[in-house]
Parts: structure tokens; C-alpha cells; sequence
């Protein structure tokens, strides 16, 4: 029992109706779509699996082990948990070894095997969580209130609420979550941010900041999640109402 959403895309969706079916019943949910323009950044949303025509892969917009999809501004592997299987409908292996070569982690050959494909994405779940709970040694997750954080996953969220946010700006809020008591200053976040020191020119920060308060308080306008320390830096605020 799983829970977790799948996405199939392709133009042969007769063909793996029965995987549709199969998953289904084994508590998977599942999308499918023709083509990446047809489904929205909401859709994307919270979805590890990846089953995809190995044609429309290749054709897509890669750029090395990225899967970008130009169309949504998505990126699947903007998420550590995301697996991208690609089927073929004709057991080209020049095709399959191109996808592989560009980022697909696995493939499958029609006719499909459900079981096989079942207990491949079992496994890929139960690796992805043994990573989880190991990675992060002060748990999967940080829980403020109505605010959630996942580090491994990149998923933050307010009320339940996704939280679209770049990986700079996961970043800088998961790491003002997890120094509660510290006062960061803005050097210390530049780096982590641009990997270089800032000698004074703290704009590219301010601006991260800026554009995260901003979906922060799209969400939950009532609150104040990041407190400025003037000449000092930035922690999280303790008594969120705002002022």
C-alpha cells in the first residue's frame, strides 16, 4: 500500500491500461497524459514515478541528467525520490540506451510484465525511504507550527499547501528551521546559497528572501515565518503573527 502518485506519458495509453489497473488496486495513483503539455505544475506535485514513452522522452528537452520539461518549467529531479522508467513498445535498444544515457534511471519492454514493474517501484519506495530516514538525523521531516519541511524530498508546505520553491529557496527556509535558536548572518547564507563569499553584496540574498516571503505569505498571509535581525542577519520568528 503505497499512495504514492505515478505519472504515465505517452500516446499508447491502451497499452498500459492494465499497469494503470494493477497499480491501482495496489494503491498507486495514477495519472495519465499524451504529452508533457498536458499536465500542470499541480499535477506534478508530490509524484515520484515517471513511466514514459521512450519516443517522447527522447524528444523532450534534456539536458544531461536533467529531465527538464519546458512546457510547465518543471524539473523531475528537482526532487532527490523521483524515478523515470521509459517503455518501449518496440524493443529498440538504441532508443533505450539513449534515454538511459540522458537520465532515465530504468526501462521496460511491451509486452509488460506488471509484476516485475510492481516489484521494481516497491523496491525504488523502500530505498527511497531507508535514504530519508538516514540522511536526515533529525528526522525525515521539520514540523513549526503549520509549517512542514522534507530535505530529502524538497518539499516544504503551509497548512498543507504546497510551497513552490526553487532549491535556493527551499534551502535558506529549511536551514533558518533548523538553527531555531541562532541569529544567521547574511554572509553564512550568501554562501550557502551562491557557494561564494560575498564581500558585502548581499542583493542575490535579499532577493531569495524577498521572492520566499512573498509565496510564504500567499499561503498564509497572517504570519511572519522569517524575522530580520537588522545588521545581524536572519532567524525564523517564534511568535508568528504578524505585526
Amino acid at each position: 500500500m503505497h499512495n504514492t502518485n505515478i505519472i504515465f506519458i505517452g500516446e499508447h495509453k491502451k497499452f498500459y491500461e492494465d499497469l494503470i489497473n494493477a497499480f491501482e488496486s495496489e494503491n498507486w495513483n495514477c495519472r495519465s497524459y499524451y504529452r508533457y503539455e498536458d499536465f500542470t505544475p499541480e499535477d506534478y506535485k508530490g509524484s515520484r514515478v515517471f513511466l514514459i514513452d521512450v519516443d517522447v522522452f527522447n524528444s523532450s528537452p534534456i539536458s544531461g541528467h536533467d529531465l527538464s520539461i519546458s512546457s510547465t518549467g518543471l524539473d523531475c529531479r528537482y526532487f532527490a525520490s523521483t524515478y523515470v522508467i521509459v517503455y518501449s513498445l518496440t524493443c529498440d535498444s538504441k532508443k533505450l540506451e539513449k534515454a538511459l544515457d540522458q537520465g532515465a534511471d530504468d526501462f521496460v519492454d511491451y509486452p509488460f510484465n506488471t509484476n516485475l514493474i510492481l516489484l521494481k517501484l516497491t523496491n525504488f519506495i523502500r530505498r527511497s525511504e531507508i535514504l530519508e530516514l538516514h540522511c536526515n538525523p533529525l528526522g525525515v521531516k521539520i514540523e513549526v507550527g503549520d509549517l512542514t519541511l522534507n530535505p530529502i524530498l524538497k518539499h516544504a508546505s503551509i497548512k498543507d499547501i504546497q510551497l513552490d520553491l526553487t532549491h535556493s529557496e527551499f534551502n535558506i527556509l529549511y536551514t533558518l528551521y533548523k538553527n531555531p535558536d541562532h541569529i544567521l548572518t547574511k554572509d553564512h547564507l550568501f554562501q550557502m546559497v551562491t557557494g561564494q563569499k560575498s564581500f558585502g553584496d548581499y542583493n542575490a540574498l535579499m532577493t531569495h528572501i524577498s521572492r520566499l516571503r512573498k509565496k510564504i505569505y500567499a499561503i498564509d498571509p497572517h504570519k511572519e515565518y522569517i524575522a530580520t535581525v537588522r545588521n545581524h542577519g536572519y532567524t525564523i520568528k517564534k511568535n508568528q503573527e504578524s505585526e
